[in-house]
């Protein structure tokens, strides 16, 4: 495989992690706060000024809230701060994949890094409170970890898969979904020595690297599994993992006998944890298992002061996720991630699909090929039945794990079982999330990572398989100009469209078959004299050039344009843009009062209102959050220079406030949130459309022009401020 001079390569990454930087860093804080975001500031914000924190399974793990406590303490709180490590980790995240240059290629790789750097998901989620974009990093890079640990069988990337494993849990519970797609993937490749070892023939020092890495995996996850017992507990007629809205209980937790079992059951999957590591490798495990929990212990314990937070962390993590599984927040249709990934990942999501199948099935023993009308037929079925039945969804998650993983089982080279392995990641993820209960934009970001892994391997054998010199030599270059004409005139071909004209729409669309038929023979005659694989790999680089600009102009408007108002399927339920500029208004108010932070605030804090108004109020002194109730009237004017009220109660308020000492009622809107006609579309309607070109100019207006059918939901505040408050002032 050809290689770049070290200097090219160096600077290819220098320049790309500037401009990934500069992207993620660029105006960073004048995006309105989200209603989660302003939970994960808030809290970061108190512990930063020495309140402490504890471990809520609601808001995820405790990393996100030591390092952004972190960012404030070293910076100060702000919204830049807010979201100034996820830009850092974003940017980071472009580095990962040299851990897997041996096995990317040096081009492969620099691909990869590139569509890191590039893809709307992950650029938006980059510059965003949450938790998501850690968990990018630690799982690309425990997959890196896995990797070299199977090529080199070095112990360090055993203890680096410990810290990474460690981080993982305490970043979020998905870790448990990428855990056991990591297994699953790595059982596949171990089976023959575990079977042998289930049947006494085999050691636990004796085994490989895949099955070394099977007993590591299962021995750091396995005690934080308990939870999971839940799912028996009304059978059991115990609370294992109260379900959400259980009165007294958070959701997740024990309760009464059931906290006995609970401590029961995690010491015990301790102990045969413990035995097996020990006994594979009494001084490596020992480090592993130390490393591990030495990492969890102080992190969900908040570094040694809040000693409940190990139980939470171990057992409610998942607990929660147990208890709230049947909320199914969001109520997304099983084709959601189809339509999100499709919308802003379509250049990896495009190349993994060709790559996966193409992977999984190259050098496969022929009797497999038999399979294909089988696979086939079962994604027909899958399909028909989606959304309707239980054994729909059964079918959709069974035939691509199924048919990825078992040419992963059988893979007998190393670069057969990496890059299945590859397409066995890709096909389960996208399979996990969409069964999950919770389906959320957000979330895409894991989707994302191992479809833009997948297309960068492949793009990198593809790109170094040919010798570009002496294919553009022989007139191959004619291609970057023949590719895009018969792009663009076989588009306009496919959406002709009469005008009534007669004779000169004949003309035209005589013409657009004219050029069409040139454009092949002349692409035909180019084949035969450069041959086919040069010609085939020259006119993909065309392509997927225009579909990497079509991809960073997706970004673009996502992340710069549209950044919180919800005309994107990323931003989901956003906070209106209206409330940041209330928020500086707010702070005019208290500077030209000569209050500054001790002007008197009231904000109506029913249906979640609350939020993000106690972030961007975080250091007003006297600022109340009452909630009004529709069923009475406000008799008493509150005591205050600036109320807010939400625009549902304004009844409740208005006889109130209509007192000449405050201002009229200003109307503004509060959240806002992407019109979801979607839902409504059943599993044949959406295939219907898929292949039925007139239905496809909704799909085409929203992907080019992010034309909504729908106008955006929303719902609104009003705000009333004190006439004395001198917010105009006089020249």
């Amino acid at each position: 495989m050809p290689e770049f001079p070290f200097r090219w390569e160096f600077t290819a990454y220098a320049s790309l992690f500037a401009v990934a930087l500069l992207m993620r860093l660029y105006d960073l804080g004048s995006r309105a706060v989200h209603h989660d975001e302003s939970l994960h500031g808030l809290f970061s914000h108190n512990f930063a000024n020495g309140d402490g924190y504890v471990h809520n399974p609601l808001m995820h793990g405790p990393f996100l809230f030591h390092s952004t406590a972190a960012s404030f303490f070293l910076f100060g709180s702000s919204d830049f701060t807010l979201r100034l490590v996820e830009a850092l980790f974003g940017s980071i995240l472009i580095f990962v994949p040299l851990l897997l240059r041996p096995r990317l290629g040096n081009v492969g790789a620099l691909l990869v890094a590139g569509m890191l750097a590039f893809s709307p998901t992950l650029l938006y989620f980059s510059r965003f409170a949450r938790n998501d974009i850690f968990m990018a990093v630690w799982t690309l890079a425990l997959v890196g970890v896995v990797w070299r640990y199977m090529d080199e069988k070095q112990t360090k990337w055993l203890y680096a898969a410990a810290v990474l494993m460690a981080l993982g849990f305490a970043t979020k519970e998905s870790q448990f979904i990428v855990v056991a797609l990591i297994g699953l993937g790595l059982l596949a490749l171990s089976w023959k020595e575990i079977g042998e070892w289930i049947w006494g023939q085999r050691g636990l020092d004796e085994f490989g690297s895949a099955g070394v890495l099977v007993i590591a995996f299962g021995a750091m996850t396995l005690p934080m599994l308990g939870a999971f017992s839940g799912i028996f507990q009304d059978s059991l007629g115990i609370t294992l993992a109260a379900k959400e809205g259980t009165p007294g209980l958070a959701t997740g937790e024990a309760d009464g006998v059931g906290v006995i079992v609970a401590i029961v059951l995690t010491l015990v999957l301790l102990a045969i944890s413990m035995a097996v590591m020990l006994k594979w490798n009494l001084k490596i495990g020992l480090v592993v298992m130390a490393v591990f929990w030495l990492i969890t212990f102080l992190l969900f314990t908040t570094l040694g002061t809040n000693l409940i937070g190990i139980s939470s962390g171990v057992w409610q993590s998942l607990g929660y996720w147990v208890g709230q599984q049947e909320v199914r927040r969001g109520s997304q249709p099983w084709f959601y991630y189809f339509i999100v990934v499709s919308v802003y990942d379509f250049l990896p999501w495009t190349i993994a699909i060709v790559a996966g199948i193409f992977y999984s099935l190259r050098g496969i023993q022929h009797y497999f090929w038999m399979l294909i009308p089988i696979f086939l037929a079962a994604v027909a079925l899958a399909a028909t039945l989606a959304g309707s039945t239980g054994l729909g969804g059964l079918l959709f998650a069974g035939v691509p794990i199924v048919f990825t993983l078992i040419p992963l089982s059988m893979a007998e080279t190393s670069e057969q079982k990496f890059t299945r392995f590859l397409a066995f990641w890709a096909a389960g993820t996208f399979v996990a999330y969409t069964l999950a209960g919770e389906k959320m934009p957000w979330l895409t970001v894991n989707i994302a990572l191992p479809l833009i892994l997948l297309a960068g391997k492949a793009l990198g054998d593809v790109f170094t398989s040919i010798e570009w010199r002496k294919a553009l030599g022989n007139g191959g270059w004619l291609l970057y100009g023949g590719v895009p004409i018969f792009l663009v005139v076989a588009w306009r071909a496919i959406f002709f469209e009469t005008g009534g004209k007669g004779a000169i729409d004949l003309i035209e669309l005589w013409a657009l078959l004219a050029i069409i038929g040139f454009s092949l023979f002349g692409m035909w005659n180019l084949t035969k004299r450069i041959g086919r694989a040069p010609a085939w790999t020259i006119s993909l680089t065309v392509v997927v050039a225009l579909m990497f600009g079509l991809t960073v102009r997706a970004g673009w408007i996502a992340t710069y344009v549209n950044s919180d108002v919800p005309n994107e399927m990323l931003i989901y339920t956003q906070t209106s843009p209206d409330v940041h500029r209330l928020a500086r208004e707010i702070e005019t108010a208290g500077a030209l009062t000569g209050e500054d932070y001790a002007i008197s605030l009231t904000v109506d804090g029913s249906d979640g209102f609350t939020w993000p108004w106690a972030w961007y109020l975080r250091d007003y002194t006297n600022a109340a959050y009452p909630s009004y109730d529709t069923s009475g009237k406000l008799e008493a004017v509150p005591d205050s220079s600036i109320v807010v009220v939400n625009a549902r109660n304004a009844s409740v308020v208005r006889d109130a406030l209509d007192d000449p000492s405050f201002t009229e009622g200003r109307r503004f809107s509060f959240r806002q949130w992407f019109p979801e006609d979607y839902r409504k579309v059943t599993a044949n309607e959406f295939f219907s459309t898929v292949i039925d070109r007139s239905r496809w100019d909704g799909a085409i207006d929203f992907f080019f022009f992010r034309e909504l059918a729908t106008p955006i939901g929303g719902v609104d505040s009003f705000v009333y401020f004190r006439d004395d408050i001198p917010l105009n002032v006089p020249e």
